[in-house]
């Protein structure tokens, strides 16, 4: 392969098939041929330097546009080589031009550089023709160099915004999808190189079809139709998720970027659930301390006829004595009669032995009722908004108290706590929020239990221990287990196996959210289906995460 072969492949342009007789470019002799005076008002009011050389390099002419663009005047560059506006390591490239001008092939729009007369390098495109006498001999190239710089820099500047924008779609957290009118994939961030490949081209609808039919279709296709962005959030069905979505539309179509922000609807639904125990709590409080005086005077009076039996008891075997006393001696018969009537009509001897149990037992269901009540008033204390020392095993007491409708009938709870358990920095109403939600769920595991044919009560354990720096809870039951093939979403926001109003699926997100972010603590679980699950939970003495 010859020099001009190489060049006309490294330079891209192809040699014409044209030998002189049918030219593929015309002549300057053929056909119509302008006045000189036209020519040089045409190349002079050119906005791209015009100038010739004759066939040994040397400038002839040289039009305004080249002095702007190279720098050098008429005066300066006529008679000078045309070398001088080459830049280094271009020879190769001149060599090739000179062969193909001097074989009547003109070279069009050449993507090349250039020096000005500073020295600095200029993109430029370069068209060359020879130009013919009237014989048809070669006898000079023109040459037509457009300035292409102010674009090379705009195209640079276009492809670092390009470079800086995908950088940033790159690392943003939301997913950017970006759509022509036909719905079809153009760009995806996030994306490997092979999944990219693969999803460009595809349809929005094949893509992600959980979107048809949903509130996310419709929106972004009033986005595509009426050309205005919408924005707004929607729960996603199929996978169980809130997305916050915006569809911007575009000249060539749609924009659309979502993220998802279930996290956040799950924290909101926390806060609110929070905010509604924060108002029953406060109104447990208040019907406790109503509730606490009735109490405590029904109490006092209690103890008070317990007291006071006693003394009747005996004024009643003495009277009973005098009776038979008196009976004995002949005395007043009618009053004797009239005193064994009362004693039969009351009858005493059952009042005597029942009145003191009733007054235990009452006295019994006060000392519980106040016991309800003082743990209502412990557990639906707000507490502070700080950390505080906590005694957990108090904690759990209570909470069994308040929770004791939800597993007195499907279980007994055994309580195994550490009578030398250290008070742990805490936040007190949260953490009771955690057992309570812990507990109320074994009670339900073991209902579960039961509805599928287990005839005995269940059992709760709830055990506490001191482990070095640690405190470690763990809530038993022996209720239906956790099956494995939902063992990786129990502690996700909404997921929930029971019944629609049983649960949320927010009671075991709310009790990792507390135990891991806020007390930098730990909450896992074993399971045994069929058996039951044990909950465990560690929190660190110091409130602070230990190393």
């Amino acid at each position: 392969m010859g020099l001009t072969q190489q060049a006309t492949r490294q330079f891209g342009c192809h040699e014409s098939s044209y030998s002189g007789g049918d030219p593929e470019f015309p002549l300057p002799n053929q056909g119509f041929l302008p006045s000189a005076g036209l020519l040089a008002a045409v190349v002079n009011s050119s906005h791209d330097a015009v100038f010739s050389e004759s066939l040994a390099g040397i400038v002839t002419t040289w039009n305004p546009a080249a002095e702007k663009i190279f720098g050098y005047t008429a005066s300066e560059a006529i008679g000078s080589s045309g070398n001088m506006l080459l830049c280094a390591g271009q020879e190769e490239e001149v060599c090739w031009i000179r062969e193909r001008t001097r074989r009547g092939l003109p070279v069009q729009n050449l993507d090349t550089v250039r020096r000005h007369k500073d020295g600095h390098r200029l993109s430029v495109a370069v068209t060359e023709f020879p130009v013919r006498n009237d014989d048809g001999e070669i006898i000079a190239i023109s040459t037509t160099v457009r300035d292409l710089s102010a674009f090379k820099q705009l195209e640079e500047k276009l492809s670092t915004v390009e470079a800086q924008l995908r950088a940033a779609l790159e690392a943003t957290g939301e997913q950017v999808l970006i759509l022509d009118r036909e719905w079809r994939l153009s760009y995806i961030n996030r994306a490997r190189p092979d999944e990219a490949m693969e999803v460009v081209g595809r349809s929005l609808w094949d893509y992600r079809p959980e979107l048809v039919g949903t509130i996310f279709d419709r929106e972004y296709r009033k986005a595509m139709d009426q050309h205005e962005p919408r924005r707004f959030e929607g729960f996603l069905a199929a996978t169980k998720t809130w997305l916050a979505t915006a569809a911007f539309p575009t000249a060539t179509g749609l924009l659309i970027a979502f993220h998802d922000v279930t996290e956040k609807h799950a924290i909101e639904d926390q806060v609110r659930s929070a905010q509604k125990m924060e108002a029953i709590g406060q109104l447990a409080a208040g019907i406790a301390h109503e509730i606490n005086t009735p109490i405590q005077y029904v109490g006092d009076n209690l103890v008070f006829l317990k007291e006071s039996w006693d003394h009747v008891g005996d004024a009643l075997s003495a009277a009973q004595r005098l009776r038979d006393k008196a009976v004995n001696v002949n005395s007043d018969i009618a009053a004797c009669a009239e005193f064994d009537a009362s004693v039969k009509s009351a009858d005493l001897p059952y009042l005597r032995e029942e009145v003191p149990s009733a007054i235990e037992q009452s006295l019994d269901g006060i000392e519980r009722v106040a016991k309800i009540v003082r743990a209502m008033k412990e557990f639906s204390h707000p507490g502070l908004e700080q950390k505080q020392a906590v005694d957990l095993n108090k904690a759990i007491e209570a909470t069994v108290t308040i929770a004791r409708n939800e597993w007195k009938y499907v279980a007994d709870v055994e309580l195994k706590l550490d009578p030398d358990l250290p008070l742990v920095v805490c936040l007190a109403g949260e953490m009771n929020q955690v057992l309570l939600n812990l507990l109320v769920n074994a009670a339900h595991a073991i209902a579960e239990a039961r509805q599928q044919g287990s005839k005995s009560k269940g059992i709760i354990t709830i055990s506490s221990r001191h482990d070095g720096s640690w405190v470690e809870l763990s809530i038993q039951d022996s209720g239906t287990g956790i099956p494995q093939h939902i063992r990786d979403k129990v502690f996700d926001p909404f997921f929930t196996t029971k019944e629609v109003g049983k649960g949320t699926g927010q009671g075991l997100t709310l009790a990792q959210t507390v135990v891991v972010k806020k007390h930098s603590g730990q909450i896992w679980f074993d399971t045994e289906p069929g058996k039951g699950t044990t909950f465990f939970v560690r929190l660190p003495l110091s409130g602070e995460a230990v190393s």
